[in-house]
């Protein structure tokens, strides 16, 4: 037993006898005052702890404040709405935090005034004055709401808002701009979702201003408001899905074999490559339009026939010579000649079907799968059926071929495990130990407070019956001098048995103050 619980029994023990020494009267005494003593204790809790409620946005339509009322039920966050000025009201330390989560949701849809930017304005403020009052309380509010994000430090907000012109006809087209600069806390980043969140809530926070008009850069000059539209952007954001589905299959398969091994003694790596290539193929074919059929319809036909007949003829062939040698060819008749000819050419209409087949980018291009097993967790070595068994389980899971999956078993260092799990020992007993300490001294408290009422209802007691002794000191004298001394020690009792039934009060009196006299 520790010395704190020694403290708490004999604290106990004492509160046992003190309640039990006491009457009924002061039993009840002290209960009411224990009561009213808890009542106002649980009074001040109440009233200092009520937090403290501050318009999230002002002058809404009925379309916005319906939307935010309900998404701040879904927050399960206190909100009041304020019918005079339209404004929600929300607990003062969740008002930056509840606005940037508005914000990613798109809410609200019209913007928001910063009417309190008006509060202390003065008589005789100028138009160009009032303006720039809101826009520095615009800049500032962003700028704190930024600053609520996880991972940002510091952040600061430069807003360009042209003024109404007068003219029907101005030629000052200027838009409204917002240049932010945020400073991230060591080794934080911001990903792309909590970057459009941010052009979103500013885009809305300021009249006429839009996401293409808004520039985001850190601490080191990088541009982070247009991360998506830059081949380093586009780099990185398939680096976060590679790395995503990495760590999902690692989870998936880690949480299948802690079922059969336990929790921890499992140690899964994946190594996972994804194609981003862009692949378009265009395919043109063609098909008669008739299925089943090898040719067409028959669009066009064209048919030729040549057909010629000559006859024979005789003669001397070449010519003569005025030569004496005169070479001479012999002559040979033949008969008539006959050529003929028929071509078709047939034209068929086909189907002309064109396919554009576009590769869908992130395919697995490689998987790799390596699992760890501890083996003081195993009731003996893994044999290579059993390696073999696990591997085409992982596989299967994994959707690739068993021989990509390796399976070895060795001890784990839990050394750092226990170290963890001893702090959160020691943490625990700290609290314990706080607790016990913050009961005691509310015990200890409650203990005073019953104790000075015992004694100032003690006094006041004690004061009361001394006034009363002299009052009825005169009275009580009277009765004893009625009482004959001379008589027999039997009559004389029964004197002072009538004496006390008669006046116990008296007699009760009488005694205490012949108790204090001695």
């Amino acid at each position: 037993m520790t010395v704190l619980e020694e403290t708490l029994k004999r604290i106990k023990n004492q509160l046992d006898e003190f309640w039990q020494a006491r009457t009924r009267n002061q039993k009840l005494k002290l209960g009411i005052s224990a009561g009213i003593f808890a009542v106002s204790i649980a009074l001040l809790v109440f009233f200092t702890s009520r937090p403290e409620l501050v318009p999230l946005y002002n002058q809404l339509d009925m379309e916005d404040a319906g939307a935010i009322t309900e998404k701040l039920d879904e927050y399960k966050v206190e909100w009041e709405l304020d019918e005079t000025t339209s404004s929600i009201l929300v607990p003062k330390k969740e008002v930056n935090k509840l606005r940037m989560q508005l914000a990613t949701e798109g809410l609200p849809r019209k913007g928001f005034s910063l009417v309190e930017a008006l509060d202390n304005t003065r008589l005789g403020t100028t138009d160009l004055e009032r303006r720039e009052r809101i826009r520095l309380g615009q800049e500032y509010a962003i700028a704190q709401a930024i600053e609520t994000i996880e991972g940002v430090e510091y952040s600061q907000v430069n807003l360009f808002i042209p003024g109404d012109s007068v003219f029907a006809v101005s030629g000052d087209d200027h838009q409204s701009s917002a240049g932010i600069l945020i400073k991230l806390k060591p080794g934080a980043e911001l990903d792309q979702n909590r970057i459009d969140g941010i052009l979103q809530f500013v885009s809305k926070s300021v009249k006429g201003l839009t996401k293409d008009n808004i520039s985001i850069i850190d601490q080191t000059g990088r541009e982070l408001s247009s991360q998506s539209d830059t081949e380093q952007g586009r780099l990185l954001s398939q680096l976060e899905i590679e790395h995503g589905t990495q760590m999902r299959m690692q989870k998936s398969i880690k949480e299948f074999l802690e079922t059969a091994y336990g929790k921890n003694n499992v140690d899964v790596r994946v190594n996972l490559k994804l194609n981003f290539d862009s692949q378009i193929t265009n395919t043109v074919k063609f098909e008669p339009p008739i299925p089943g059929e090898d040719s067409g319809l028959i669009r066009s036909i064209q048919e030729l026939e040549e057909h010629a007949q000559n006859a024979g003829a005789g003669g001397i062939p070449g010519t003569d010579s005025n030569i004496e040698d005169i070479t001479s060819y012999a002559e040979v008749e033949t008969g008539d000649s006959k050529y003929d000819n028929v071509s078709r050419t047939v034209n068929y209409e086909l189907n002309q079907i064109k396919e554009e087949i576009v590769k869908a980018q992130g395919q697995v291009k490689s998987l790799t799968v390596a699992v760890l097993i501890n083996s003081t967790a195993l009731a003996q070595d893994l044999t290579q059926p059993d390696r073999d068994n696990i591997a085409d389980i992982v596989a299967a899971a994994a959707g690739i071929d068993n021989q990509l999956v390796q399976i070895q078993s060795m001890p784990f260092d839990t050394s750092l495990a226990a170290e963890i799990a001893q702090g959160f020992e020691d943490r625990q007993h700290m609290e314990q130990v706080k607790l016990y300490t913050y009961l005691a001294a509310i015990g200890a408290l409650l203990v005073a407070g019953i104790i000075g009422t015992i004694m100032v209802l003690r006094r006041r007691r004690t004061a009361e019956e001394e006034v009363l002794v002299s009052q009825n000191g005169a009275e009580v004298i009277d009765e004893i001098e009625e009482i004959n001394v001379t008589l027999d020690q039997s009559g004389t009792r029964k004197q002072v048995e009538r004496f006390i039934g008669k006046k116990p009060e008296t007699a009760a009196q009488l005694l205490k103050t012949w108790l204090k006299e001695e």
